[in-house]
């Protein structure tokens, strides 16, 4: 399958927000590996006529696949110039297909019916796209806040999702000033590395912590983390220190700390 090379630039900054293998008691989505659940991969792969297997084992074409039929495709991304078509894909993926037309309507000041239709389609072809890329962030913070204002219990979401935000909003800037060129990470294991890299280090010292405050890790492991260098390699330190005390698989290690609060975000890189 040829991936549009849009679809790979918006894979390279979602991905690393959509995490790897998370299977939390807590979490209705059920086992979760880039972003696809397993309930969506058993249909993807129903519809090709493949037993169902776990979703840990997704391949990197199939991710891409999924995305492009589940999201890009219908979102009408493809039809838009970079870095807006990267927006649009990653609100598609955050506040589903029809959000993110809404989304796109409101920035083009249009009825938001969520239906991209000609009178969407001719003001988008007529619009200033790089400046429409930065409101359409801006629409998104602001959609974050009412959403706290009209269910305060929401509030605990809000750093997580103003860090996603924030990080897109300095992605189409960092696109726009060099000429509409986006980074392209979404090369295999790279998206993941990226992912693991930009956890921030006061981030994952807190976590580990708190984890000594519940008994549950050595009081010398913040210690040691701190010791390390930049992020990459703090945060893939903390991740074997778990694995080796606890007996964990780095997948597990891995989604412990994204339980305990690591994943702010990746405002911290350049």
């Amino acid at each position: 399958m040829a991936v549009p090379e849009g679809l790979r630039r918006a894979l390279g900054f979602t991905l690393p927000w959509e995490g790897g293998f998370v299977n939390h008691p807590n979490d209705p989505g059920g086992p979760t590996n880039k972003g696809v659940t397993q309930r969506v991969y058993d249909a993807y792969r129903k519809g090709k006529g493949l037993a169902n297997r776990s979703v840990r084992q997704i391949q990197d074409a199939e991710v891409q696949e999924i995305y492009l039929s589940g999201y890009w495709t219908p979102s009408r991304a493809g039809e838009m110039e970079s870095p807006l078509s990267t927006v649009h894909f990653d609100t598609a993926v955050n506040f589903g297909v029809a959000g993110a037309v809404r989304f796109i309507q409101r920035a083009l000041g249009i009825n938001p019916t969520g239906n991209f239709g000609p009178i969407t389609r001719g003001k988008l072809q007529n619009a200033d796209q790089s400046k429409l890329a930065l409101s359409y962030c801006a629409l998104r913070i602001q959609r974050r806040h009412a959403l706290v204002k009209a269910n305060p219990r929401l509030g605990v979401f809000l750093k997580g999702w103003l860090n996603r935000d924030r990080a897109l909003e300095k992605h189409v800037k960092a696109a726009l000033q060099s000429g509409g060129q986006e980074r392209v990470a979404f090369d295999d294991a790279e998206a993941v590395s990226v992912g693991e890299a930009v956890r921030p280090l006061e981030e994952i010292e807190r976590a580990l912590v708190k984890l000594d405050d519940e008994g549950e890790a050595p009081e010398e492991v913040a210690v040691q983390i701190h010791l390390r260098g930049d992020a990459a390699a703090r945060y893939h330190f903390a991740r074997q220190l778990l694995s080796a005390a606890y007996g964990l698989s780095e997948a597990r290690a891995d989604a412990r700390l994204l339980l305990m609060g690591t994943d702010a975000g990746l405002a911290q890189l350049g």
